[in-house]
């Protein structure tokens, strides 16, 4: 008995091995376009979101610097005369 067990695993394993895979069905034009469109929205969905977190995390570091420049560009020049110390 110790001896027939090794051998029919062998062979069980050695049958499964041999059986012919079921091919895959090919997929219709209308299965793809919904599996890339199913895709694209996933993805497209994730792109924005960091678009939108990087233009929030921009807009406080680069608003601020621009809003000085303007503020500087138009702001009246002094007209006091200065005189120095001595």
């Amino acid at each position: 008995m110790n001896k027939l067990l090794p051998v029919l695993l062998v062979s069980a394993i050695g049958w499964t091995s041999c059986t012919k895979e079921k091919t895959a069905v090919p997929l219709t034009q209308k299965e793809i376009k919904k599996q890339v469109d199913s895709i694209m929205s996933a993805k497209s969905k994730s792109i924005i979101e960091s678009a939108n977190r990087d233009l929030q995390l921009r807009l406080k570091i680069e608003v601020k610097g621009r809003a000085d420049s303007l503020v500087r560009m138009h702001a009246k020049p002094d007209t006091t005369v200065k005189t120095p110390k001595i």
